[in-house]
């Protein structure tokens, strides 16, 4: 049951203002123009003040423009750092630094509002995992919270740490990981327009499957922290499994093994001999999946295999391969079973598509819900499934609880949240 809390009464109530998102006891409202704070009775706590949005409430402050000036408040409305100057601003991060912009330069203030490094920098991103990236001179790298470069300043785009890795480019268009000591986890190759790491998961669009998005986990035991030991691989991981070779040659032929939801093992044939090989994976969507083979981190080779029935591509060093099954599978009984959330997947919009919606499901019921507006995604939240049978789901999208019910003919569906019950449709 769902009870309406706090009446419908403020401005700017929707998806993408983004008013009402409580942090800390504390959630900014718009009215007649100004912004202000309520607590979780729907008091306006802080007077409506704020010339623009505020940031949420981090480490106990908030910060907004008032009079044309940068202040940041406490969760009463007094007054702890006025900066003096107008300028954008970020939050106070766990570090308890908040990055700032002063003429046209971005710098990071304590939470006694004293300059702890200075402005130089072009832009500049809240600290996380210790480090905040920072573009200087058209490039990106990452500082400490003393403002040493600890990661050089040499990417041409760049996002926040992550439970310990971040997104990175060096050309704006192809991305990978890096943990926090600079190290690439992955090949640029791989991953654009891709997302941080939530929950072990991360959702990526893979060169190959244009418009396509799927989730990786990251595959060494120590950065894997959602994956279970000795979990078993799924149904449609071990739809890879078996012999496979190319037809009526052993131009290329192996096997190919899952041992557990991370690992498995490929056994190459080649006159007569057989040559196994141990890997790591990440399942780049519904038919693809990433081999990482050997047990050199540092020498690793990467494979791209594409499942087609029963034929696969399998993709090396810019190679190509057709193969085909040459021996049993792996896929048991459970490949058969249709998914309870099967149902639900892809874009889904209003009669106008001015609201859309597109769930991603990755593993042990999370996922990620992006919103559209006017095709174009506003924002991303991570969920949770608290309850699902057929044609039916109940989610907690950070915090919201979210209702979704699929017509039978899989055509329809009804969205309802605290502010909205919308019928929508399957797009493609």
């Amino acid at each position: 049951m769902i009870e309406l809390l706090i009446p419908l009464q403020f401005d700017g109530y929707n998806y993408w203002d983004n008013p009402g998102e409580f942090h800390e006891g504390r959630a900014s409202i718009l009215l007649d123009d100004k912004y202000g704070f309520i607590d979780q009775s729907g008091k306006v706590v802080i007077a409506p003040q704020f010339m623009t949005a505020p940031t949420n409430f981090s480490k106990g402050l908030a910060g907004g423009i008032r009079d044309f000036s940068l202040v940041y408040i406490d969760d009463e409305g007094n007054t702890v750092v006025d900066t003096g100057f107008n300028g954008y601003f970020g939050v106070y991060s766990e570090d308890g630094l908040a990055a700032v912009m002063r003429d046209g330069l971005w710098g990071y203030i304590n939470q006694a509002g004293s300059i702890v490094i200075d402005f130089q920098y072009e832009e500049a991103l809240d600290f996380t995992d210790g480090l905040a990236a920072v573009k200087k001179e058209g490039q990106w790298g990452y500082i400490d919270r003393n403002g040493q470069v600890i990661i050089p300043i040499q990417y041409s785009a760049a996002n926040e740490f992550s439970e310990g890795v971040a997104l990175v480019s060096t050309d704006g268009a192809m991305f990978g990981y890096i943990n926090r000591v600079g190290e690439l986890l992955s090949g640029y190759e791989f991953f654009n327009k891709s997302s941080s790491f939530h929950q072990g998961l991360a959702k990526v669009h893979i060169i190959g499957n244009q418009d396509k998005f799927g989730f990786v986990s990251l595959v060494d035991e120590e950065l894997a922290p959602t994956v279970q030991e000795n979990a078993k691989p799924t149904s449609e991981l071990n739809a890879f499994g078996g012999k496979w070779s190319t037809p009526g040659s052993d131009e290329l032929a192996f096997n190919l093994s899952f041992t557990d939801k991370k690992n498995g093992v490929i056994t190459h044939y080649s006159m007569g001999q057989e040559y196994p090989n141990n890997f790591g994976y990440i399942q780049s969507a519904d038919n693809s999946v990433i081999l990482r083979v050997g047990d050199d981190e540092q020498n690793r080779t990467t494979v791209k295999l594409v499942l087609g029935g029963d034929s696969l591509t399998y993709e090396q060093n810019g190679q190509t391969y057709n193969l085909e099954r040459s021996g049993g599978s792996q896929v048991t009984n459970e490949a058969a079973e249709t998914s309870l959330i099967d149902g639900f997947k892809g874009k889904w919009c209003d009669a106008n598509s001015t609201f859309c919606i597109q769930l991603f499901f990755g593993v042990d019921s999370n996922g990620i819900i992006d919103y559209f507006k006017d095709g174009q995604i506003s924002t991303s939240v991570d969920f949770k499934i608290n309850y699902q049978e057929e044609n039916y789901l109940e989610l907690d999208a950070g915090g919201v609880n979210v209702l979704l019910t699929v017509d039978d003919d899989g055509g329809s569906m009804e969205f309802f949240d605290a502010l909205s019950n919308v019928t929508m449709t399957r797009k493609e």
